[in-house]
């Protein structure tokens, strides 16, 4: 059980990043990597972790931070800013003859990254697994955003800049997965623990 809350500012002068430029006269759009001329960003996160009942573990974690950049477009000054905030919950519970079941959530508000803002996300992913042979193996089966929203989309506008983009890949997938551990465990602990001992008596 436990929180833990860090602070965080950064300024990085000529961040390399994506720009995209549009021609006035042919309206050709063009994206390609350049030097920005400063990149502000400050932040807060936080984590908590906590067991209920020997039969839940809860990881949560968050935090925002406001994101700036500034470059120069077609002989002028322009500069993007936006505060972002995320969250991410993971939950494990543990299931009578050795079962598990795991089940994840992770959002993000609007984020900017160079010149275009990426809009509102989020998605949920579960897994189901099983110990066998005394939890020398385990055999899981897992499902990637269930409910399909892991979607791409952002926006720019600046000066002669104004669009509007939507993506979307096969994100929602089954994992069907097979661990196994060779060797005794037992015979391991000792030795990390005798090393340990050892080490002990190297520093008195």
């Amino acid at each position: 059980m436990g929180l833990s809350v860090a602070l965080s500012h950064s300024m990085v002068k000529d961040v390399i990043t994506d720009l995209r430029e549009v021609d006035d006269l042919t309206k050709v759009s063009t994206s390609y990597k350049a030097n920005m001329n400063q990149n502000y960003n400050t932040g807060i996160s936080m984590s908590y972790y906590k067991q209920f009942f020997k039969l839940w573990d809860l990881s949560i974690s968050g935090g925002s931070s406001l994101n700036r950049y500034q470059f120069d477009y077609q002989n002028g000054k322009v500069g993007v800013k936006q505060l972002t905030a995320y969250a991410s919950i993971d939950n494990h519970f543990k299931l009578p003859k050795d079962w598990w079941i795991d089940v994840s959530y992770y959002g993000q508000s609007k984020a900017t990254y160079g010149y275009q803002i990426n809009l509102p996300y989020y998605f949920i992913s579960s897994t189901i697994g099983k110990g066998l042979w005394k939890n020398k193996a385990t055999l899981s089966l897992a499902v990637n955003d269930i409910f399909f929203t892991s979607i791409t989309r952002s926006e720019a506008n600046y000066a002669n800049v104004n669009y509007n983009l939507r993506s979307q890949y096969d994100s929602r997938n089954f994992r069907l997965r097979f661990n196994y551990r060779f060797g005794n465990s037992k015979i391991e602990m000792r030795k990390r623990s005798s090393g340990s001992t050892e080490e002990q008596g190297r520093t008195q």
